[in-house]
């Protein structure tokens, strides 16, 4: 995964996501994406900490934290290529940012084989049923607190769709 200015840049000239802005998103797929965001920045662990305890409360941070930290390593460790996310305090949107959202909105709405297609995408198939264990996870803990995350429409999940900015690898 990599930060990039680039990547919504190149969602554009792609024309196969429409562009997003976060405000534009619901609070559930804007927590995952600040989430994702400030671990990918290597952002204090507090803050997570802090973020997932406002939006789950005492009881469930630690199995929320737990969930979001294993989909994040499954991705890190088998992704199929580098993802485009933008920086922690960017208002866009990167398509790969909606990917990673749909797939949980996807396990959320108990569309499996939506989350299925998504996930065959995103990693490698020794890691296919990590990633959809924990996405199942964290979309069962989001639709306890009452943050449904809605579906967008994906045209498909093959290259020509998806963006990526400048090639690093998640550490």
């Amino acid at each position: 995964m990599t930060q990039s200015l680039e990547a919504r840049v190149h969602d554009e000239r792609d024309g196969s996501f429409p562009a997003l802005a976060i405000d534009q998103l619901a609070i559930g797929e804007q927590l995952l994406i600040w989430a994702l965001r400030n671990r990918l920045a290597e952002g204090p662990e507090r803050a997570l900490a802090k973020g997932f305890h406002v939006a789950f409360g005492l009881s469930m941070v630690e199995p929320a934290l737990a969930s979001f930290h294993g989909l994040y390593q499954t991705l890190r460790d088998h992704c199929r290529r580098d993802l485009g996310f933008h920086g922690p305090r960017c208002r866009s949107v990167s398509s790969d940012e909606i990917i990673i959202v749909s797939l949980i909105a996807a396990s959320q709405a108990g569309m499996t084989a939506h989350a299925g297609a998504i996930a065959r995408y995103l990693v490698h198939p020794q890691a296919l049923s990590d990633l959809i264990d924990g996405a199942g996870c964290l979309a069962m803990l989001l639709r306890q607190k009452e943050l449904k995350l809605p579906l967008h429409p994906l045209v498909s999940y093959g290259e020509a769709t998806c963006a990526t900015a400048q090639p690093s690898r998640l550490h």
